[in-house]
């Protein structure tokens, strides 16, 4: 039996009973809502209770997804939950990051023992230091560009211009850029924060060394084995 904890466990067996459904929801508003009301709270629409959710996401827009809705028993717990991609059979060995709840016991993540294979709930890749040093290396590699073409056209293409007029011209029109790109950033990481807070739960959950800084995708690439289909890198991660 789980206890009721205010932290994620994890159970290791083997997998049983195990029931998938292919399903659509918006991950991006409704979800993200509940993990930041707590990790836990996310059983609740395991349990049908959808109708706030539902009508919060027509009125901010959709931004609907496929994951897998699964439920299978482990070392004799019943744990239901959504996952990017189930790529597991029955009676695998794994590892399943879950927290018991008032309505149930929920997972977040499973790891397939034998060959490392880890199923997460949607967008929880990255730890806070992961995803803000991608944030930054984008931003910083698209302004890079942006002011290498500027400069271009004001040092090459524009010779009758003094050089004062020269770097107004590449400050001014690099200014706005730089401004877009800083509200790019911080929107984002307030969009994904509490996918990122899942993350580091999942990755202490299981033991990992530096949550904070662990990518997923990262962690994948060039670690593709045969059979981990087309989704491997995406969906589905090795660590």
């Amino acid at each position: 039996m789980l206890e009721q904890t205010d932290r994620p466990v994890l159970l290791r067996g083997r997998i049983e009973n195990l029931k998938r459904t292919k399903v659509t929801r918006d991950f991006m508003r409704t979800e993200n809502e509940k993990i930041a009301a707590g990790a836990g709270t996310v059983a609740l629409d395991l349990s049908g209770m959808t109708g706030l959710a539902v009508a919060m996401s027509t009125v901010a827009g959709s931004s609907q997804e496929e994951v897998d809705k699964v439920s299978f028993e482990i070392d004799g717990v019943h744990v239901e939950g959504w996952l990017w991609r189930f790529p597991f059979r029955e009676n695998d060995e794994v590892e399943v990051v879950a927290e018991k709840s008032g309505v149930g016991v929920t997972c977040f993540a499973v790891r397939r023992i034998e060959d490392e294979l880890v199923a997460v709930y949607p967008h929880c890749t990255s730890g806070r230091q992961a995803y803000l040093k991608t944030v930054v290396k984008v931003c910083a590699t698209l302004l890079i560009v942006w002011v290498a073409a500027m400069s271009f056209l004001s040092f090459v293409k524009a010779p009758v211009l003094t050089a004062p007029q020269k770097f107004y011209f590449l400050g001014v029109t690099s200014l706005f850029p730089a401004l877009f790109l800083l509200f790019f950033a911080v929107s984002a990481y307030r969009k994904d924060k509490s996918f990122i807070a899942l993350s580091e739960r999942i990755f202490e959950t299981f033991g990992w060394a530096d949550p904070t800084g662990i990518n997923l995708k990262k962690t994948s690439k060039g670690r593709k084995r045969k059979g981990d289909g087309s989704g491997y890198g995406l969906w589905v991660f090795r660590y």
